[in-house]
């Protein structure tokens, strides 16, 4: 039997991979106007390609919610609705994760609402489409 030889470099390990949260406001408590967390944190390499914010619960007030990195401030999912419908699905736009290298920064659940307006209650989906595109070698 013959074999022909590959060129380059096989691609090894998963290259793609969905990462999802659930956030219960119930359960982390009250986020003010302004308040983030931290839901995601990546490794060297490591870019956004895609995410979706999903209302599994209405929260209690009107809020912008807002999925983007503290490095420097790329939103990713930008102003859901946080009391919208359950079952509503806020896409990230392309335009969001064009330029979302999250390296080994971190990706955060933040209240952009006006001053004075919290999420007191409310459960959500966080989906991130992230490519590892670090070392696999070994």
């Amino acid at each position: 039997t013959a074999f022909t030889a590959l060129t380059g470099a096989m691609a090894l390990g998963p290259k793609v991979q969905i990462a999802q949260i659930e956030i219960d406001i119930a359960k982390t408590g009250t986020l003010a106007s302004g308040d983030a967390f931290k839901i995601y944190t990546g490794e060297a390499g490591d870019v956004v390609v895609g995410g979706a914010l999903t209302v599994v619960t209405a929260g209690t007030a009107t809020v912008d919610i807002d999925i983007g990195t503290a490095e420097d401030g790329a939103q990713i999912v930008a102003d859901a609705d946080g009391a919208a419908t359950a079952g509503t699905v806020v896409a990230a736009a392309a335009a969001n994760t064009t330029n979302v290298v999250l390296g080994a920064g971190s990706v955060y659940f933040t209240n952009q609402a006006a001053p004075g307006v919290a999420l007191a209650a409310g459960k959500f989906l966080v989906t991130l489409m992230i490519l590892k595109a670090g070392d696999f070698a070994g």
